[in-house]
């Protein structure tokens, strides 16, 4: 199913109309028409309004942005791009209008998402606003490492953090001391609010 296809089937299994959906998240019918028609692309901001009042994991709409990677030939892979993204800040995903290609033996057969930084938390890493960074999905088995670089996705947004583990707690943790790191403890509810997609395997940097 694509995006809007499950936010109808979300709002049909609460027994709402589509103008009682609208009343409750705080936008207008006419764009949860166009949503559900996908005639509308919805920001990050929109999509945190559906998971939180549906009560979905953080995931639920991703795996529509991870059929996004097409394979061009068995050289290289098309993958979308999501723009301007940093954490909790409003980004437009769902079908994309630019994509990047990817050599696809870096991919390893894995889905793909591509987006481009909005800020500077990961600037002591060398990825600066502006930046195409191209993360690669983990698999189950994959342990985190701290020296790499992964992309998160949360209620809030998504986030380009490295990721260290502390006891309880994972730990966000961004290069740039200016912004803040988050602290995840490892209880089932914080574990839907975050999804870990994969480690950054690929910088696009526009000189």
């Amino acid at each position: 199913m694509n995006i809007g296809e499950k936010v109808k089937e979300q709002r049909k299994l609460m027994g709402l109309t589509q103008p009682q959906l609208a009343e409750k998240i705080e936008m207008s019918i006419d764009s949860i028409k166009k949503l559900e028609t996908n005639r509308m692309n919805p920001s990050i901001d929109t999509l945190n309004k559906l998971i939180k009042f549906f009560k979905v994991k953080a995931d639920y709409f991703l795996d529509n942005l991870e059929k996004e990677s097409e394979i061009v030939d068995n050289k290289m892979v098309k993958v979308g791009i999501i723009q301007k993204v940093n954490a909790g800040e409003d980004a437009t995903y769902g079908e994309f209008k630019s994509y990047v290609m990817v050599d696809s033996k870096i991919l390893e057969g894995r889905p793909a998402i591509a987006l481009k930084l909005k800020d500077n938390s990961m600037d002591k890493d060398n990825l600066f606003t502006g930046d195409i960074v191209v993360a690669k999905q983990m698999t189950e088995t994959e342990k985190i490492k701290s020296t790499d670089i992964y992309l998160i996705l949360s209620n809030d947004g998504f986030y380009v953090r490295r990721i260290k583990k502390h006891r309880k707690f994972l730990i966000l943790t961004p290069s740039n001391p200016d912004y803040s790191v988050i602290e995840i403890n490892k209880n089932p509810y914080l574990k839907n609010k975050y999804h870990i997609f994969g480690k950054i395997v690929q910088i696009i940097r526009n000189i």
